[in-house]
């Protein structure tokens, strides 16, 4: 995993098949849907019915799989643009400059 320009890339092998797949969105994106699902979690009562302690992990589920709130990333798959809009110096959609570095 890597994290580019505001665009996270993950690449994603499938163990059975040894596939490889590109998942790219930016990390505004990921950082609204993993703090939501956080939140569920930390507010749904654990196994034994007590509240959730304190935790500094957050977690992201590859396809087929949802997070808690219901996030799939499967629509990111092989979204190059995410990546080329960059390289070509172009605006990206949510209209955020390209970065000068």
């Amino acid at each position: 995993m890597m994290i580019w320009r505001k665009v996270l890339v993950i690449e994603n092998q499938d163990l059975q098949s040894m596939a490889w797949s590109l998942i790219a969105f930016h990390s505004v994106d990921m950082a609204k849907n993993v703090t939501k699902a956080h939140k569920i979690w930390e507010d749904t009562p654990g196994k034994k019915g007590q509240k959730h302690g304190v935790s500094n992990v957050r977690t992201v589920h590859l396809p087929p799989k949802k997070s808690l709130s219901g996030w799939s990333i499967e629509k990111y798959r092989g979204r190059w643009d995410l990546i080329t809009d960059h390289l070509d110096d172009k605006p990206n959609p949510q209209g955020d400059a390209p970065a000068t570095d």
